[in-house]
């Protein structure tokens, strides 16, 4: 190693794939177990990936 690498924590790595990974499931599971208000809930942590995507393609484009 040099000493310009530098060591991420894996809390900086994968935490933000988690806390997406988890809404995503919180909204899979809101679709199929709830009705009325729930499935609005659904439609929105569903639609979280396609925003974030969405955000950084226009950042980086």
């Amino acid at each position: 190693m040099t000493s310009s690498s530098k060591r991420w924590p894996l809390k900086r790595i994968f935490g933000t794939p988690a806390i997406v990974g988890g809404v995503v499931t919180f909204g899979l599971l809101s679709a199929l177990l709830g009705d009325g208000f729930w499935d609005m809930l659904s439609w929105l942590a569903l639609a979280l990936p396609i925003l974030l995507i969405a955000y950084y393609a226009l950042i980086k484009s």
